[in-house]
């Protein structure tokens, strides 16, 4: 129970795995907790599900059978022997694959469901990122035409970008051009980025990198200018557009003592 309990604290500090993980690192994470516990030799397939001591008739053989028992009491002591046997790899088993979902995201825990094999659920995880097949290729390639930049930081972007470049790369892919990844990175960018990339699209013998180098500088300004345009703006408009009450009132002046031409009073 204790080392259970010690396995479930362990996972708090690994990042459930996810289409953008770094599975090197999380492979390496999950590797120890399951060490820790013993469960390494299960995992990997070293130590299979015991195999079942019945012949092949799946009936209990006649030596076992004590004096003066039916061949059906026989059959059913057998059958309690082998429950026993499995039982501890079972529950061990059992064990991995809730630790396992754990450190996986729901995609993933969806992806597994039906897998209740520890060893079936490694295997499929070790095949999908770090096989070279081109299933593999494909999938790594659906990931790449689905990033697109949401307002993160640029520089964390851009290295989320290079891993899946690198992850193509190590799967057995031609490697990307310099040209073709500086496409890959002006086409992730929203509308607001529109000026950089045509100003990149006219420079000719651009790196990636220097062009990584140029967009994060670029983001920077542009993250700059937009804190000092709605500071300026909200002493002068409301978010609907209209001037707002401290601008209008600003206007006005102080008409305090001035005497309405119509009631007479002063104020207003």
């Amino acid at each position: 129970m204790t080392s259970d309990l010690s396995a479930l604290a362990s996972i708090g500090f690994i990042e459930p795995l996810s289409w953008h993980s770094d599975f090197r690192n999380w492979l390496l994470a999950a590797t120890d907790i399951i060490a820790v516990n013993d469960w390494l030799a299960l995992i990997e397939g070293k130590e299979p599900r015991p195999a079942a001591t019945k012949d092949d008739n799946r009936s209990a053989p006649t030596s076992f059978a004590p004096s003066g028992a039916t061949s059906s009491s026989s059959g059913a002591s057998i059958e309690t022997k082998l429950d026993e046997s499995l039982q501890p790899w079972d529950s061990t088993a059992n064990k991995i694959c809730g630790i396992l979902g754990r450190m996986l995201d729901a995609n993933h825990r969806e992806m597994y469901s039906t897998k209740r094999d520890p060893v079936s659920v490694w295997n499929m995880l070790n095949e999908r990122y770090q096989g070279k097949d081109k299933q593999r290729i494909w999938f790594l390639r659906s990931e790449l035409s689905k990033v697109q930049y949401q307002g993160e930081d640029m520089s964390n972007f851009i290295s989320k970008l290079q891993k899946l470049l690198n992850q193509l790369l190590s799967a057995g892919c031609t490697a990307y051009e310099d040209d073709d990844k500086i496409f890959l990175l002006l086409n992730t960018l929203p509308m607001e980025y529109h000026p950089f990339r045509t100003s990149i699209t006219n420079t000719e013998s651009l790196t990636f990198k220097e062009v990584s180098s140029r967009l994060i500088q670029d983001h920077e300004k542009l993250a700059g200018g937009k804190g000092e345009s709605r500071t300026e703006g909200v002493a002068c408009y409301a978010e609907n557009g209209k001037p707002s009450k401290v601008a209008h009132n600003q206007r006005r002046g102080n008409r305090s003592k001035d005497t309405c031409s119509y009631c007479q009073f002063k104020g207003h």
